[in-house]
């Protein structure tokens, strides 16, 4: 008989080290006091909101890469406004803009 615990939990932790994909359709939760914005996410201000918690595939150019990153979005909406926060980790440093060297990410509608 082949041992099947190591493949076992191999499964296991790749199940627990990835994060479900952002679904095709989201929701976002009524927003009765509305964030201020100001590029920090405050826990309080964003805790009515609906989370999302998932993988984003990011592409980097110098050296070609392929990536995830474990990525939060939040939802919310008023009467008048959409509000999203989106957090996408990055511990690179770019302490120059010369040359050029930026992330971004797209959210499309």
């Amino acid at each position: 008989m082949k041992p099947i615990l190591p493949i076992l939990a191999f499964a296991v932790l790749a199940n627990i080290a990835a994060a479900d994909p952002l679904p095709k359709s989201v929701a976002s939760a009524p927003c009765t006091v509305p964030p201020t914005i100001d590029g920090i996410l405050a826990p309080d201000e964003w805790k009515s909101a609906k989370h999302y918690s998932f993988d984003l595939e990011m592409i980097r150019l110098k050296p070609m890469a392929k990536e995830n990153r474990a990525c939060e979005l939040w939802l919310m909406n008023s009467a008048n406004a959409l509000y999203i926060a989106f957090r996408i980790p990055d511990e690179t440093l770019n302490a120059s803009l010369n040359p050029i060297d930026i992330d971004f990410a797209v959210l499309a509608f």
